[in-house]
């Protein structure tokens, strides 16, 4: 496994989310939000999750339906989070201001992120998606996994 793969599931599954219920697509949501200000195509974003985070999944048990659509929906965050393509057409074709429209776009953006991990949270209890700790990581092994 590349070092890029070791230090997103290793900070990301086990020392971040791994308290959680359905670690695997609250990283997918966090993943979508961080990158949702590089990219800024959200084709792009779920085929890269897709690509990375379903084998992954898959491995660890998630159903294949279950995981593409967490892959899919979270995509949509970075529709919202600035640099955004539509954000940028949209400012470009209707006169509007590109800052004003980056400023507009981190709320909803955010919010978008906490309400899909709620959703993540109540459809893995659902389908009975343990989590992987039973309490959250200290910030030593946070720490740990980020120097990785």
């Amino acid at each position: 496994m590349c070092r890029a793969k070791r230090a997103l599931f290793g900070f990301g599954s086990n020392a971040c989310t791994g308290h959680m219920y359905g670690n695997i697509g609250q990283v997918s949501c966090l993943m979508s939000t961080l990158m949702g200000g590089v990219s800024g195509s959200a084709v792009a974003d779920a085929s890269m999750e897709c690509r990375i985070l379903g084998p992954e999944m898959n491995r660890l048990g998630y159903d294949r339906g279950w995981s593409a659509a967490i892959n899919g929906l979270s995509g949509l965050i970075v529709a919202t989070i600035p640099p955004s393509m539509g954000l940028i057409i949209y400012s470009t074709v209707g006169e509007v201001s590109i800052g004003r429209l980056f400023m507009a776009g981190w709320v909803p953006g955010i919010l978008m992120c906490v309400l899909l991990m709620l959703a993540v949270t109540w459809s893995a209890r659902c389908f009975g998606y343990k989590p992987e700790h039973d309490h959250p990581a200290p910030l030593s092994e946070i720490l740990k996994a980020l120097h990785r």
